[in-house]
């Protein structure tokens, strides 16, 4: 799978760890290089939609993408992403609307 989030490399590091731990085969994560918490929050709604995008398009082969992090305005693009990119798109702000 791939991952787009909103923040720096080296978060994006920690992630990917975790997911593989977790059973998961990421080959590339994005981020937008965010660093500080607060302007995450102020990305337009677009700007998920945008990384994840690129993320996915940098390997097409994938069957699937994880658009990360509660801060970021993620769920209003799964959809798009999903109807798009034919493969399941996933967020974990999904249970929370």
């Amino acid at each position: 799978m791939a991952a787009a989030t909103p923040c720096r490399d080296e978060a994006n590091a920690r992630l990917k760890k975790f997911l593989e731990d977790s059973g998961f085969d990421v080959t590339n994560t994005k981020g937008s290089q965010i660093d500080v918490r607060m302007e995450m929050a102020k990305l337009p709604p677009y700007a998920s939609y945008r990384v994840a995008k690129e993320a996915f398009s940098e390997a097409p082969e994938y069957d699937g993408i994880y658009v990360s992090c509660l801060r970021w305005q993620t769920a209003a693009n799964i959809e798009k992403l999903e109807r798009e990119l034919k493969v399941p798109a996933v967020t974990n702000s999904q249970p929370r609307i």
